[in-house]
């Protein structure tokens, strides 16, 4: 569903996009597993913060 916007747009204009963060059933899973689905989250985005802004994309 991304796609498009991944591909047609950003990546053609040189745009770094990274590979979408996915939590499945969120509104419907009990409170542990959205606290897990939080936590990869929380730490995904402080990786893709702290870390160098190339190398880790689709477009690599």
């Amino acid at each position: 569903m991304l796609w498009p916007v991944e591909r047609l747009t950003l990546a053609y204009l040189g745009t770094t996009v990274h590979p979408a963060f996915v939590a499945y059933a969120a509104p419907r899973v009990d409170a542990a597993a959205r606290a897990e689905m939080l936590s990869a989250w929380r730490d995904r985005l402080g990786a893709l913060l702290a870390g160098p802004a190339g190398g880790t994309g689709i477009n690599d």
